[in-house]
């Protein structure tokens, strides 16, 4: 599927890449690059429709910046229900799940929420981390677009609060889908569970052996829940439900 990036003023194509994803999200990011590149600039507008980077934000932004802050953003709401929910489920007797899983999940989902907040509210670090990637000026170019990013978030206490819970927000109405897949195979699981599995599983799908995490998520879904207790068969047929919904979703633009 072939992606043009044009000057709408000018209508000249500046960037182009032929690639098989299915749908046009994740791909905003990737083809901002390559316009700057293009055009040895890095001080530009991006308009793009809904569809092409999942998020209202995305429809006008500066550049890629947005995008990485989101993905930052989106790490640490992640690391913050997996945080809360293995904190749940150690001081509560249900649900059960082998605590050798739930100490080390909460111990790291901590860790991450720490560093995670530290880094969204204290821009100290910035200068320390651009200072040290000079050397490399792709990663160079990464860490100049986060600052600009948390410029254009602004660092207010009110709009910092705001963006927080909307993150939650986002990410919490993931969970609630993946509860309807369950609902839907006859899976019954609480929803405590699932706050706990599913972002954990969305982590692991973001680590770099595969091919946007097809088969990282499903593995760690299948996993946890047999951990928890769950057949093999219904954890199994609900990840591939889940799967079979959210790529339907993506090849509708969604």
């Amino acid at each position: 599927m072939s992606r043009p990036l044009s000057i709408v003023k000018n209508h000249l194509i500046v960037a182009d890449e032929v690639n098989n994803a299915a749908s046009d999200r994740k791909q905003l990011s990737a083809m901002s690059e390559q316009a700057a590149e293009a055009m040895g600039r890095e001080d530009f507008d991006v308009l793009a429709d809904r569809g092409y980077y999942s998020g209202e934000g995305q429809q006008k932004s500066r550049g890629y910046a947005v995008v990485i802050v989101e993905r930052v953003l989106g790490l640490i709401t992640l690391a913050v229900l997996v945080t809360l929910s293995a904190f749940a489920m150690l001081l509560t007797p249900v649900p059960r799940m082998p605590r050798e899983i739930l100490i080390p999940l909460a111990l790291l989902g901590l860790v991450a929420t720490m560093a995670g907040v530290t880094a969204f509210t204290w821009k100290g670090w910035l200068p320390w981390l651009e200072q040290r990637a000079r050397a490399r000026p792709r990663l160079q170019r990464v860490v100049t677009d986060l600052g600009k990013g948390f410029d254009l978030f602004g660092l207010a206490r009110g709009r910092r609060l705001w963006i927080g819970v909307t993150s939650f927000g986002v990410q919490l109405t993931g969970v609630v889908f993946f509860y309807g897949c369950a609902l839907a195979v006859g899976l019954e699981v609480p929803f405590l569970v699932l706050c706990l599995v599913v972002p954990a599983a969305v982590l692991a799908s973001m680590l770099p052996f595969s091919i946007n995490g097809l088969g990282l998520r499903e593995g760690a879904l299948v996993g946890l829940l047999v951990a928890y207790g769950v057949s093999a068969t219904q954890a199994g047929s609900f990840a591939f439900l889940a799967l079979i919904i959210a790529t339907a979703v993506a090849l509708l633009g969604g």
